[in-house]
């Protein structure tokens, strides 16, 4: 009996929470897998071609060892069935639609989609022959293509239905490397080989380096900075085709001084956030400029672990006192619901959302609060938050998390994947306030919003909470100069990532203060007519064309513009509506000839400045020659416009509901004015991509084209005019050159 009772024994250990726990992650689950991401929390991935079902997320009970019993199930994707719907189509391909020599996404127009687990197979039709993907000839048809010719300084390789190019040493390939041989023709349009210039050796950031791998379109330079100064701007940089390094160099940014934490506290959060909410103080001052607020749904989360003492944790209370006196608290629609989250070695609601419904309740709780010691269980603080908060939060509603702590997260798994699924999924933008030498800044930056520099922010001990709320209760900043805009929070600023209107890449709100909405009231309804720019309080520069309807110019009194505006399909509080009282357009323009496509609108109300609404600035004097306008430099755009490629004469789209921005190089006056039979004057610049489809579109007319200035601030370089179809080959976008009217903006604006 001895030896059944000892493998009785050894079952029982191997069986036992303690003697495995959770180090041992789960099964894996069928066409898939688990990942671990921490130590008690592990991720559904499955392979490619199938698709995740059920919980993504199982999590593991630390003292007991045992994992979640909720799973996830891998199910194949029927590729077919996906592209039968694009179709419109029973999964057969029969591409009614298409033209006779189309594509239809997966397979041929004349090919079968078949199923199969994890993938698909395509088989050309009864009567067609091919690999059914790109190739499905009519068997009998005479399918050979003409010979065809290598470019100069090329060479061309031709194999089967394969047409295969390539360029001399030196000279760079614009256009398809492969065309295809289809029923008896070369399908697309034979590229050509152009001899490159080498991008100048980049200088390094002071104080931080940067690695080159070559200076030949395509290179790269890579930047990094030295120990305790942070990288401001794009870490990565292309070598273009014309000779020149694709976006804005980076800096490297010093430790920000207490003062300058203050000041970025009061402007990037106090001032930002309170825009949401109409209990803030200030928000009156808005009056009729805006239509209201969205609300503010505010949670903190106050680290009260054993490293703070009560005279420390006071003073972390106090420093929260003063945001909560800034934002204000109702239950009141459209105002600010606070809840807060405690952490130590385990997490507590305090109170939840709209349970206290006025700052004077709020303040009352937070002074009985005290420390408890423990450990750090930041990540259990945000789980409490997604369990517990975000079921009561408000739809609609702004919804910000900030958090205090001295310390790096002890307890429980990494708090950024949490934090993640707050920002990504939920919503939420992320402050984080860190105290004292122990505060792991890298912890913090997987947890904050980006970009970091208005998220996270660092001091020295606790005693320095007392500046801080000194300053924000004092402070006022200045909105009253141009052309502002952090370089980390303008995205497109970063360049040759592949953003464009057409097609686009999504700006961040506030990113472009001076970006306006242009609307005219019809008997239909509302309708964007144009972008345009803030150049002052009251005047708002665009394109004239935006003032003519059907030959004959709009009334000033039907027009109106937004600033502030991001999201056109609902209110966020950052708006301001101000109806346009007259505007002025330059006597020698004339609809028909797409010269001096410029005006001036005057608003009946000044703008508020603040975070979201701020004006763009001129050039001016010894100014102008910092503006970087000469070929081939890279200028930016954005606008609400449409995000489809359109030929010549066909009707774009209608315009997106969120801005669109991307880079454009500058293009020479000479190889612009070759691309159209419209003249291209001095008062006009001409911007974009010979190939690629990047272009602004119908929604971004009379919308702003700026730089960055040498003095650090952004400029106004263009105005979107016209062009010939959006995104199209070998055609671009023709902008008013805003300096040759410096003259006459000045004239109407003092008048």
């Amino acid at each position: 009996m001895e030896m059944p009772c000892l493998l009785l024994l050894l079952v029982l250990q191997f069986l036992s929470p303690g003697a495995r726990g959770c180090d041992v992650v789960p099964n894996d689950i069928e066409n898939g897998f688990y990942h671990r991401i921490g130590s008690t929390l592990v991720q559904a991935v499955c392979y490619p071609g199938f698709q995740q079902v059920g919980l993504e997320w199982r999590t593991c009970n630390a003292s007991s060892g045992l994992w979640s019993t909720a799973y996830s199930t891998c199910t194949d994707i029927n590729e077919c069935e996906d592209w039968s719907d694009e179709m419109g189509g029973s999964g057969s391909g029969d591409g009614a639609s298409l033209g006779a020599d189309e594509e239809a996404g997966l397979c041929h127009l004349h090919a079968d989609c078949i199923n199969t687990p994890g993938s698909y197979s395509c088989s050309c039709k009864d009567g067609f022959t091919g690999d059914g993907v790109d190739i499905c000839n009519e068997v009998g048809k005479e399918d050979d293509c003409p010979s065809v010719e290598a470019p100069r300084h090329g060479s061309v390789f031709v194999e089967g239905q394969r047409a295969s190019f390539t360029c001399e040493e030196g000279y760079r390939l614009y256009g398809p490397r492969v065309l295809r041989c289809v029923q008896g023709s070369w399908r697309g349009r034979p590229p050509f080989c152009m001899k490159y210039t080498a991008c100048p050796d980049p200088e390094n950031p002071e104080n931080g380096r940067r690695r080159v791998t070559n200076l030949r379109p395509g290179g790269q330079v890579f930047y990094f900075c030295n120990q305790g100064h942070e990288l401001i701007g794009p870490r990565l940089r292309r070598c273009q085709s014309t000779g020149r390094w694709s976006a804005i160099p980076p800096t490297c940014q010093a430790p920000q001084t207490l003062q300058e934490v203050a000041a970025s506290l009061k402007e990037d959060f106090v001032d930002r956030i309170k825009a949401f909410t109409n209990s803030s103080r200030g928000r009156n001052s808005l009056g009729r400029l805006s239509r209201g607020s969205a609300g503010l749904d505010l949670v903190f989360a106050l680290d009260k672990s054993s490293s703070i003492d009560a005279v420390d944790f006071s003073r972390a209370i106090q420093f929260t006192t003063s945001i909560i006196n800034e934002f204000g608290v109702t239950n009141r629609e459209g105002g600010t619901q606070v809840a807060l989250v405690t952490f130590g070695s385990q997490a507590q609601l305090e109170w939840n959302l709209g349970q206290l419904d006025s700052k004077r309740k709020v303040l009352r709780q937070l002074r009985q609060l005290q420390p408890e010691g423990g450990g750090t269980a930041l990540t259990a603080a945000l789980q409490t938050v997604l369990n517990e908060v975000l079921p009561v939060a408000r739809v609609g509603a702004k919804r910000a998390l900030f958090i205090i702590t001295d310390g790096k997260s002890n307890v429980g798994a990494s708090p950024g994947v949490f934090a993640r699924r707050l920002r990504e999924e939920e919503a939420f933008e992320v402050f984080a306030v860190g105290v004292g030498a122990n505060v792991d800044k890298n912890e913090l930056n997987s947890v904050a919003s980006q970009p970091f520099t208005s998220h996270v922010f660092l001091i020295n001990d606790f005693s320095n909470f007392d500046t801080l709320v000194n300053t924000i209760a004092e402070k006022e900043i200045d909105y009253e100069q141009c052309g502002r805009a952090k370089p980390a929070q303008l995205s497109a600023g970063q360049c040759g990532g592949g953003g464009r209107v057409v097609g686009g890449t999504e700006a961040a709100k506030g990113a472009w203060p001076w970006l306006v909405a242009i609307y005219q009231e019809r008997r239909q309804g509302v309708q964007l007519v144009c972008g345009g720019a803030l150049i002052a309080k009251d005047w708002v520069l665009t394109a004239a064309h935006c003032l003519e309807r059907r030959g004959e110019r709009v009334s000033p009194d039907q027009l109106y513009v937004v600033a502030g505006e991001h999201a056109r399909d609902k209110e966020e509080g950052t708006e301001q509506y101000v109806y346009v009282q007259e505007y002025h357009v330059p006597p020698e323009y004339r609809p028909d000839r797409l010269d001096y496509d410029i005006a001036l609108l005057k608003l009946s109300t000044p703008a508020q400045l603040g975070p979201f609404v701020r004006t763009l600035c001129l050039p001016r004097g010894d100014l102008r020659d910092s503006y970087q306008t000469r070929a081939g430099s890279t200028v930016l755009f954005a606008g609400w416009g449409a995000t489809d490629p359109v030929r010549p004469g066909e009707v774009p789209g209608i315009p997106t509901l969120v801005p669109q921005e991307l880079c454009l190089p500058i293009v020479s006056q000479p190889v612009c004015g070759k691309s159209t039979v419209v003249p291209i004057t001095e008062r006009q610049l001409c911007a974009g991509y010979r190939f690629q489809e990047k272009d602004a579109c119908r929604g971004d007319s009379g919308g702003p084209l700026v730089v960055k200035r040498r003095d650090n601030l952004w400029g106004i370089a263009g105005i979107m005019s016209w062009g010939e179809g959006c995104a199209q080959p070998n055609k671009y976008g023709i902008y008013t050159r805003v300096e040759t009217f410096l003259d006459w903006i000045t004239d109407t604006t003092l008048n």
